[in-house]
């Protein structure tokens, strides 16, 4: 009997912490910072600074940097974050080029929303859950 006891309140105790997990709010202290990218994009990096804004910075396979740069607003309560005016890179520069203006090219930017996960020491915003593809920063105690 005492053993069924104890793993009841393990598993409750279990169950309190993971809600207790994800409900905290993000803080913006641990926000703020510099992220480096894993697996695809790994030659990324996302700078997410306390005025608001972001930067991006893309590095292709032939060393060419790309950057955009931007607003961000972020809502604690999914918790999630919504970069303005964002665009994807892939090798060539920016991922979508939709037409020619006066001859220039019109460079398509729109709103991306990414999820953020707290884990142990890290905070990650998501860019492919399914295929766990993220930007990270190490959290400080």
């Amino acid at each position: 009997m005492q053993n069924f006891f104890s793993k009841f309140l393990g598993r409750i105790l279990v169950v309190q912490f993971l809600f207790s997990c994800s409900s905290d709010p993000i803080q913006l202290k641990d926000l703020i910072g510099e992220y480096a990218g894993n697996r695809e994009l790994s030659s990324d990096r996302l700078i997410i600074r306390c005025d608001s804004t972001y930067e991006l910075q893309f590095r292709s396979s032939k060393g060419k940097i790309f950057r955009n740069t931007g607003k961000w607003k972020l809502r604690q309560d999914l918790p999630e974050i919504t970069f303005h005016d964002f665009i994807f890179f892939n090798d060539e520069g920016p991922d979508k080029v939709i037409a020619e203006k006066n001859g220039s090219e019109v460079i398509l930017k729109g709103d991306w929303i990414a999820r953020i996960r707290i884990t142990p020491g890290e905070l990650k915003i998501m860019y492919d859950s399914e295929h766990e593809i993220f930007y990270y920063r190490k959290l400080l105690d």
